[in-house]
């Protein structure tokens, strides 16, 4: 069974979500409860999406993170993700999210883009 720990923090008035571990069909459901919490649960909507500890991420991890944006963005925030790895890089090139949301190297640099 595949396991995943979601943690986050505030910093300068925005949240940051850090998932660990895999993001696929059965922990999908997990993550993106999360995200949408973390995003309605602040005023400003601007969250860093950190995805350093994350090495596998299936579609539907992608389909949460669009819509993690589309719900950040129509509420006036933003979603920036950070420290995407590996593998996980051409998966997002290749579906056109990195034309959708801003990517950054780490979470400093997110953080400091808003």
């Amino acid at each position: 069974m595949a396991s995943l720990e979601m943690t986050h923090y505030t910093e300068q008035d925005i949240v940051v979500v850090t998932p660990h571990g895999d993001i696929n069909s059965a922990t999908a459901p997990q993550f993106g409860a999360y995200l949408t919490d973390a995003i309605t649960g602040t005023e400003t909507a601007q969250v860093v999406l950190d995805m350093s500890k994350v090495y596998y991420m299936s579609s539907a991890g992608l389909r949460d993170i669009i819509s993690g944006l589309k719900t950040a963005q129509r509420l006036g925030g933003d979603l920036h993700i950070a420290g995407v790895r590996g593998r996980l890089k051409p998966v997002f090139e290749m579906v056109g999210l990195d034309s959708l949301s801003n990517f950054y190297e780490n979470i400093d640099e997110a953080v400091s883009s808003f």
